[in-house]
């Protein structure tokens, strides 16, 4: 009896030791395969952002684990991710959830028309491009801000500019309208200096033409 009372109680320590075990690996194992970038939208659920994550895992079921203890379905943010091969479902979804997500590098030369910079914008960052134009072409935004028809596409100077890719149209349009102001104070702020030196290099070198002269008459 006692001996069959041991084996009960050993095989209750394997079983338990063996769920501790698989619990330990749902959590802190490798399951990202591969290191790359995941692009999460804007509003997107947890059934939606699923796929997303799907071909970098080696065991779905088991970020899912991790994922729903953590309660990331309800705090899902968007914007794209770095995930790193070798990451376990822990480091992820803590990850994912502390919102850190990477830059993209818009960039953007002339365009002769709002149609075309829209296009170009919207290939670089969430928005859709009907929705960048739609913010670029607002009529109160360029009245506000000193522009009209034909002088708002000046506003958005040709450049490589670092943006969240998850960026609003119309929070692409304010940064550009920042930029643009900066560059208008910086080029105020440095016309004067500038014109001040090309007057003393001008008054310096007629004075030196004419102590020249005085010279050669002497």
């Amino acid at each position: 009896m006692k001996k069959k009372i041991g084996i009960f109680i050993a095989a209750l320590a394997l079983i338990g030791i063996f769920y501790a075990y698989r619990i330990y690996s749902r959590i802190y194992s490798s399951n990202v395969v591969e290191t790359t970038f995941v692009y999460i939208p804007t509003g997107a659920n947890f059934q939606e952002f699923l796929p997303l994550i799907e071909p970098y895992l080696k065991d779905l079921d088991g970020f899912v684990w991790v994922a729903e203890k953590k309660n990331y379905p309800n705090t899902i943010r968007a914007g794209k991710f770095k995930i790193d091969e070798g990451m376990s479902n822990e480091e992820l979804v803590n990850h994912l959830r502390g919102g850190k997500q990477e830059t993209v590098t818009l960039t953007f030369n002339n365009q002769d028309s709002f149609e075309k910079l829209a296009g170009r914008i919207a290939a670089q960052i969430e928005a859709d491009s009907l929705s960048v134009l739609n913010a670029l072409q607002e009529k109160g935004f360029q009245k506000k801000n000193g522009f009209d028809v034909t002088t708002a596409l000046s506003m958005y100077i040709p450049n490589s500019y670092d943006f969240y890719w998850n960026t609003s149209a119309d929070g692409f349009r304010d940064r550009m309208l920042n930029e643009y102001n900066r560059s208008v104070s910086y080029t105020h702020l440095t016309l004067p200096t500038t014109l001040c030196m090309c007057r003393s290099r001008g008054s310096a070198g007629r004075w030196n033409g004419g102590g020249g002269g005085g010279g050669g008459g002497g």
